[in-house]
């Protein structure tokens, strides 16, 4: 099945705030009487490349529970977690955590996996069935309810 990833306000509000500050700046650069040929025809399409990435990335993000393992889609990247690589499941909180970060809310589930990337952070819109479906095809998987947040991972990773 697939979920989408829930966003918050927070996040909601640095997407915001990105585009109005990427704006600010494409306004001043091209009504700048100092402007210089780098800045136009460099700087400025490289500023709004950049804008449409984050904002592919971060509208299309969703994940899969597959037959072999997790598949994370966030924009133009993907990841693809086997089931036995999975470890456990942790609530967690806060922007900061190692692994891969592929969540628009500052809660979610952060699944332990020993490939090397300690930690895959995602947020389900729908927690409670992404849990339930994931502990049916991968039952060996620890659930743990304490959240990790930013200073307890440094300790336990």
């Amino acid at each position: 099945m697939r979920y989408y990833s829930k966003r918050d306000w927070a996040m909601k509000a640095i997407i915001a705030a990105v585009w109005l500050i990427g704006i600010a700046v494409l306004f001043f650069m091209y009504t700048d009487d100092s402007a210089t040929f780098l800045m136009i025809y460099v700087f400025g399409p490289m500023l709004v490349f950049g804008l449409v990435l984050v904002t592919a990335s971060i509208t299309n993000m969703y994940y899969e529970l597959q037959e072999e393992g997790l598949y994370v889609k966030a924009g133009f990247y993907s990841y693809f977690f086997p089931y036995e690589t999975m470890e456990s499941i942790h609530p967690i909180k806060g922007f900061y955590t190692p692994g891969v970060k592929a969540a628009m809310a500052l809660t979610g589930v952060a699944i332990k996996v020993n490939d090397g990337r300690e930690l895959v952070r995602i947020s389900p819109d729908n927690e409670a069935s992404f849990r339930a479906e994931l502990m049916e095809k991968a039952p060996h998987v620890k659930e743990i309810d304490e959240a990790i947040s930013q200073r307890e991972d440094k300790k336990s990773i």
